[in-house]
């Protein structure tokens, strides 16, 4: 401000000087400057205005943790924009307001309800859900994004259609890597049977990837009911390449059939993140879904 006065008005400091400089930095009539109002927008568009883990919120902002909390969460805190919960950052009244949301508790909720399509309610404060897997990359930020919300995740590894047998093993090492840095407890099927794959699904064509997903999700739910998991979900609903009609369709299906809860969020606006994550956490990033058939269509 003064620097700004100085230069421009020859030191004298008025109010409409003090204006100027403020609209000059893009700081609002509420004190916020541009990464304020980025923090408070991005939690209302991308998370449902919270709650969000720290980590996640960083990388999605392309700043520090240490940055987030030290420099622009006091002022947001203090100002009532922001609160922090055990399971994460959340918007207050003010924060989505100031963000033209409009709080749950008064017929709103996200912006963005058609990103989340298909959401199923979380029945209870402290579920147990088992997570199928698919890769160390996409459970980054869906392991955090479940962790934030009290829910308690156990992994799932059960993809028999990754091929070849070296690529299987890769995503398996990066899963069993991320799980020490997260603490997270991860159960392994590793069926692997490339001729028993393209049997049952390979040889299905246009609807190969939805009788993929269903044979997974299917073996999913069946590992969830014989192990006392409340319900089960799927990393796949953080990619946007994946079929999510196919990925709600088969998960409600199994959910039926064993008689467990399918929680399912469309999570794709986590994506991003999940790739910054895996890569600060030195995991492997495949190229391609999992078959040979997509690493064909891939790489063709």
């Amino acid at each position: 401000m003064r620097d700004y006065a100085q230069v421009r008005h020859e030191g004298r400091v008025t109010a409409q000087v003090a204006g100027e400089a403020l609209r000059l930095f893009q700081v609002d009539d509420e004190g916020l400057d541009r990464v304020d109002r980025e923090i408070l927008t991005l939690i209302l568009e991308k998370f449902d205005g919270g709650p969000v883990g720290l980590s996640t919120l960083a990388v999605a902002i392309g700043e520090e943790p240490d940055t987030i909390e030290d420099v622009y969460e006091p002022y947001l805190l203090q100002r009532g924009f922001l609160k922090r919960t055990p399971r994460g950052r959340v918007l207050t009244r003010l924060g989505y307001r100031h963000c033209g949301g409009t709080p749950r508790d008064e017929g709103g909720g996200c912006s963005n309800d058609g990103d989340r399509h298909g959401a199923l309610e979380i029945r209870a404060a402290t579920m147990s859900m088992l997570l199928h897997i698919c890769c160390g990359p996409c459970a980054t930020a869906t392991v955090d994004h479940w962790r934030v919300r009290g829910v308690d995740v156990v992994g799932f590894f059960f993809n028999p259609n990754i091929h070849p047998l070296l690529e299987f093993r890769r995503r398996l090492t990066g899963v069993r890597e991320l799980a020490g840095q997260v603490a997270l407890q991860v159960s392994e099927d590793l069926t692997y049977d490339p001729a028993w794959w393209f049997e049952e699904v390979g040889s299905r064509g246009e609807i190969r990837c939805r009788a993929c997903i269903a044979m997974r999700l299917e073996r999913t739910a069946r590992e969830a009911a014989g192990s006392g998991h409340q319900a089960f979900g799927t990393t796949l609903a953080i990619s946007p390449w994946q079929d999510h009609e196919a990925i709600m369709d088969a998960g409600k299906a199994a959910a039926g059939r064993h008689g467990v809860q399918f929680v399912y969020e469309d999570l794709r606006g986590l994506y991003r993140a999940s790739r910054s994550l895996s890569k600060n956490l030195g995991l492997y990033r495949q190229k391609y879904c999992g078959c040979l058939l997509s690493e064909w269509e891939r790489y063709r």
